[in-house]
This record gives structure tokens, sequence and C-alpha cells, in this order.
């Protein structure tokens, strides 16, 4: 189940944009963790070295976001905001990441007017 959630997370936000960056050899580990908000779902999913976030929009106004992570002491965000109206689900993966065994990942979206709202962290290996 686990596995198969992380890859459906990142298979997501694969299908509503990507933002690729190259890398060098990092761990074959997955995981994922979700952060339930008042008006949705905000998910992190790592699958061997890619990374996506996604925000599944169940209620409320739309909103422009921001998504992104941090991994390591970086940051990394997507280049454009995005808007998401409820009953949208949209997110950004990031390809060949270089992860590091032992540290932390914490996806987050900014959201534009309001705070940044951050998933639970994973940690791989």
């Amino acid at each position: 189940m686990r596995k198969s959630l992380s890859a459906l997370l990142i298979a997501a936000a694969l299908s509503v944009g990507v933002v690729v960056t190259p890398a060098s050899a990092a761990p074959l580990e997955s995981g994922y963790g979700c952060n339930s908000l008042d008006s949705g779902m905000l998910c992190l999913a790592v699958e061997a070295r890619n990374v996506g976030v996604v925000y599944a929009k169940g209620s409320g106004n739309p909103v422009w976001v921001r998504f992104g992570y941090d991994h390591a002491g970086g940051s990394h965000a997507s280049p454009e905001e995005v808007e998401i109206y409820p009953d949208e689900t949209k997110g950004t993966a990031w390809l060949e990441q270089n992860l590091q065994c032992g540290q932390d990942i914490v996806g987050w979206m900014d959201v534009r007017g309001q705070r940044r709202f951050q998933t639970p962290p994973v940690r791989i290996c």
C-alpha cells in the first residue's frame, strides 16, 4: 500500500507539471506523508530519486499556490504559482534529485495572501 500510494502521488504530480533537475545517484527508497488541511489534503511522495508535492483541494475559495520541498538544508520551489479550485488536484514533481539518506524531506505549498503549509517530514533509508 505504501509504495502504491507514493507512486500514485508522484504520478499525480507528474500529470500536472514537472520540474526536472539533474542530480547524482541517490537512495532507492520511497515514502510519503500527508497533512489534512481545513480545505483539502497536502501530500509529499518520494519514489527513488523523485519528489512530488500534491494538493487535493476539497472546499473553499480558489487559491494561488507555489509548491516546493526542503531537504538537507536546501529548498526547491516550482517555477510559478498555480491556481487551484475546489475539487481540483495539482502539484509538482522534481525528478532525479540528489536525496541524502537519513535527512528529512518536507513538502510545502505557499498560499498567496496566507502562509506556508507543510507536510509531515519523510525520511528515507
